[in-house]
């Protein structure tokens, strides 16, 4: 099952306040988006059958928080994948009832992968009007990291900032 389906699409409207992007590139008919659509196709084709469809079923909730998740999965999985790993998704590891994203295996080599998402932040500090929700967790989460055995640590390997900050008592601030 593909995430974006094969049909004619219509709409050229720029993306609409407050709508997610998995939505967004499933109904908008410009040939970037086009092209976007095909590249997260293949990728999903290439995760494992036995999780696709769970995967998909994340990137097309409602849920902001979801999508970016599975998302974050999908595109983890896809560049460790290019990079020459074999991906198995939801590892059982023994001894601990721990479940992280991914172990990755290449050659004797083994590691267990996991991918955190800065989240949007509800409720109070952030401003509903704003047109996109605001990101933060905790206030101190500035980058997406990797845990690897456990450890959460920086990943140059896969850079992402949080482009706003959650400010308490409503305002939106711009990170340097």
């Amino acid at each position: 099952m593909p995430l974006f389906d094969d049909w004619e699409r219509t709409d050229s409207e720029p993306m609409r306040h407050l709508e997610t992007i998995i939505p967004f590139l499933d109904r908008v008919d410009r040939p970037y988006f086009a092209r976007a659509r095909a590249l997260v196709n293949d990728w999903t084709d290439r995760y494992p059958a036995n999780s696709r469809d769970r995967l998909i079923t994340r990137l097309r909730s409602e849920s902001i928080e979801q999508q970016l998740a599975a998302f974050w999965e999908l595109y983890i999985h896809e560049v460790m994948r290019a990079a020459g790993w074999n991906m198995m998704v939801d590892p059982s590891v023994p001894g601990t009832n721990s479940v992280p994203d991914f172990l990755a295996v290449r050659g004797e080599t083994r590691s267990l992968r996991g991918g955190d998402v800065v989240q949007p932040v509800g409720g109070t500090g952030c401003r509903r009007e704003s047109p996109r929700p605001c990101y933060g967790r905790a206030r101190k989460a500035r980058t997406v990291r990797l845990r690897s055995l456990g450890r959460l640590k920086e990943s140059p390997g896969f850079p992402a900032r949080c482009t706003r900050q959650c400010i308490p008592g409503g305002s939106n601030k711009k990170q340097a």
